[in-house]
């Protein structure tokens, strides 16, 4: 009998000691994939086959590249050069031929990628607006930020996503502009122009004080109206200040692309991508609890989301497989008389405005102009 339950013992520390070095490892993906701040260098996915000065013909590095087959505007970008391409000339299973323009030419057999953002730089060098670098006193030092004159009573303050910059605004900042409104484009603790938190990790929406900041420096400025815009984890860092920040009323409205609403919807959303067991992505997620000190009441922003009283407008593609468009459409019908969602299917994570710009803004346009006019 002692011989038995020995044994049982053994077999129950051994599947535990497994279970616990499964759940380590997802755990420690985690971390890797959503909480550290390193930003990795980028990925050139795509290979050039031929180019000329009208048209690029391209193929996956390793024959299952997603990215080969992007429909709509993007920056094509390479180690010492970029150009641009908005449109597929012609496709087949394995190569693509795309319209092409730029100064530079890549080589052929140089690897590639398609940058989502399109322009790069600031808004000067990329859209010849005039701006000025405020710099803005956060909680753990300056955060730098661009400001762009207009109506000083009407302001849009754009929040960039997780590992990303200020470059992600360029898209939409002559649309903003077209609305006269003024514009701040910010950083956050964590941005490599600013100081770090003190663990070094992504808040998922924690970080709204920085935000409150760029809110209260818009009032000083004599804002009246507050328009807040947020791309992907900027959405949790905008819902976070409309939570929890006293100055949160001054807000009128409120545009999302790709937004995080719940880390832990985020969370399964990428297990379930990935085709790991739910049993075992709970198991990754409660050893990441232990270790890391999630607080995911903390960085769930849906309850938020649908008591808002202002008007919000939330572009997400059907595609994306960082952030769950589901958790954007259950926002949309528990507050249908404030959220207008807008989707389009086959588009992927915050790639709206490269799909179809035109179409994006003046869906932008048309929602600013009913809230300051």
């Amino acid at each position: 009998m002692k011989m038995i339950v020995f044994t049982i013992l053994i077999v129950v520390t051994i599947a535990a000691a497994i279970l616990f070095g499964i759940g380590w490892y997802y755990s420690e993906m985690l971390k890797r994939e959503a909480f550290v701040t390193n930003i990795e260098p980028p990925e050139y996915n795509l290979l050039v086959k031929s180019a000329n000065s009208t048209s690029i013909e391209l193929i996956s590095k390793d024959d299952n590249s997603e990215e080969l087959f992007e429909e709509g505007h993007y920056k094509i970008e390479w180690a010492d050069g970029f150009g641009f391409t908005k449109s597929i000339l012609q496709s087949n299973e394995n190569q693509i031929l795309r319209d092409y323009s730029g100064k530079d030419f890549p080589l052929i057999g140089e690897p590639v990628r398609l940058e989502t953002f399109f322009y790069s730089g600031n808004p000067n060098t990329a859209l010849n607006i005039d701006y000025e670098e405020v710099p803005l006193n956060c909680e753990l030092g300056i955060c730098p930020a661009w400001k762009v004159e207009g109506d000083r009573e009407n302001w849009v303050i754009v929040v960039h996503g997780k590992g990303s910059n200020r470059e992600e605004s360029l898209r939409i900042l002559e649309t903003l502009k077209k609305a006269d409104t003024s514009i701040l484009v910010i950083t956050y603790r964590n941005d490599p122009e600013t100081n770090p938190s003190e663990n070094g990790y992504y808040g998922f929406g924690q970080e709204w004080p920085d935000l409150e900041i760029a809110v209260e420096y818009a009032l000083q400025q004599g804002a009246k109206k507050i328009i807040l815009y947020g791309f992907s984890m900027g959405g949790a860092i905008s819902l976070g200040f409309l939570q929890e920040s006293t100055h949160s009323s001054n807000v009128v409205g409120l545009i999302l692309d790709a937004p995080v609403i719940s880390f832990n919807s985020l969370v399964n959303h990428g297990i379930a991508e990935r085709n790991v067991p739910k049993f075992i992505g709970e198991i990754g997620k409660w050893v990441a609890t232990q270790r890391f000190k999630i607080p995911w009441d903390k960085m769930d922003y849906f309850k938020t989301a649908t008591e808002l009283e202002i008007p919000v407008l939330i572009f997400h593609g059907t595609k994306d497989k960082l952030t769950p468009v589901k958790e954007s459409e259950k926002i949309a019908q528990k507050n249908d008389k404030n959220v207008t969602l807008v989707t389009t299917n086959g588009v992927g994570h915050a790639k709206m405005w490269n799909y179809n710009p035109k179409f994006y803004e003046e869906k932008v346009f048309k929602f600013l102009s009913q809230l300051i006019n």
